[in-house]
């Protein structure tokens, strides 16, 4: 599977070293486009709802 980011690339030589990036694929030329932070970052339905749940927490215990 050729590289889709250069993020992508880079992890394959940094994290596993060229030999495997290599065997892999992960060595195909050119640049290739950046990935954007917003589309990095997936967040888990958990994560949203235990958000939620202490937003409210913090809501409903202010003064106190």
């Amino acid at each position: 599977m050729p590289a889709r980011s250069q993020r992508q690339r880079a992890w394959a030589f940094g994290n596993k070293g060229a030999a495997w990036a290599r065997r892999h694929h992960f060595d195909n030329p050119g640049s290739l486009p950046k990935i954007s932070s917003s589309k990095r970052r997936k967040v888990s339905r958990a994560q949203v709802g235990r958000e939620q749940m202490i937003a409210q927490f913090l809501r409903k215990n202010r003064g106190r």
